[in-house]
């Protein structure tokens, strides 16, 4: 996966896109995405106007990323003169990165997109690791692609203006991965001040801890290796003779002790919680 961690600006972008000629953006081959909070805040970085004519807003928050709005962005791309050399740039958080991936992936049946996660949530998780997609009928990613962007730019200067909730939801992620790497990794993740952060420190910390999802992905892109993950549970001292010995709830209130599910019911119960993500 190609990710660059550097202060964006318009020259970084320019490179970023790679032997696109400003021709190219005047007539249309490069089409930004963003929510109307990145559209404020983050656009004007780029040296973007929020009003120019390759810029599609979506509204804010997850309960818009749906198939709905994806069609808002093929008829804008359409309408626009998108072709199959265009370029979709998604400026924001999970949302716009998880949807705009999923649109520039099926536009036209497939055209490059690059993400400029805006969030540190989406630094660390949704922007990198291919998964695209939108929500339907009330579950998330029920609709989407495996497909990477062709470039991830990661600027922690976009972090001045995130919330304090947004900064503690992605720090959330930080510390799961530092407990993936090694102790020194996770020490330092505890001592670090997250709401008042060295953004410098940060960027370095970020880099690490998508060299462990990069791991991760690598090694199941798709998500459905979950043999890997029964045999490590196998190993635990509660079960024997291979057989998977745990605590399962009949109903609110009533556990059953020493229950042993089968490995397809394992499996299918992975799938039920992954489908959430």
């Amino acid at each position: 996966m190609n990710i660059s961690y550097e202060s964006i600006s318009p020259d970084v972008l320019s490179r970023a896109l790679g032997g696109t000629s400003s021709e190219d953006i005047q007539t249309g081959r490069v089409f930004y995405l963003a929510d109307t909070n990145t559209a404020a805040l983050c656009l004007p970085r780029l040296g973007v106007s929020a009003d120019a004519e390759n810029v599609i807003v979506v509204d804010s928050g997850d309960e818009n990323k749906t198939v709905s709005s994806a069609v808002t962005i093929w008829e804008a791309l359409s309408k626009r003169g998108a072709t199959r050399r265009s370029i979709l740039v998604c400026v924001g958080g999970g949302m716009v990165t998880d949807m705009g991936g999923f649109a520039a992936s099926t536009f036209k049946r497939g055209i490059d997109f690059i993400n400029i996660p805006t969030t540190l949530l989406a630094m660390v998780d949704a922007s990198v690791g291919g998964k695209t997609g939108v929500n339907l009928g009330g579950l998330k990613n029920e609709v989407g692609v495996f497909r990477d962007a062709r470039k991830v730019l990661i600027d922690t200067n976009f972090l001045k203006t995130l919330d304090r909730q947004n900064m503690l939801s992605g720090y959330a992620e930080m510390l799961k991965h530092s407990l993936l790497s090694d102790m020194p990794t996770f020490a330092s993740h505890v001592q670090f001040d997250i709401l008042e952060p060295d953004l410098g420190a940060l960027s370095t910390m970020i880099r690490k801890s998508v060299e462990v999802k990069s791991r991760i992905v690598e090694a199941d892109p798709t998500e459905h290796d979950y043999d890997s993950l029964l045999e490590i549970m196998s190993h635990d001292k509660k079960n024997s003779d291979r057989r998977l010995s745990m605590t399962l709830l009949s109903d609110v209130g009533k556990p059953v002790i020493d229950a042993h599910p089968e490995p397809e019911v394992i499996c299918e119960a992975l799938d039920f919680i992954m489908n959430g993500n």
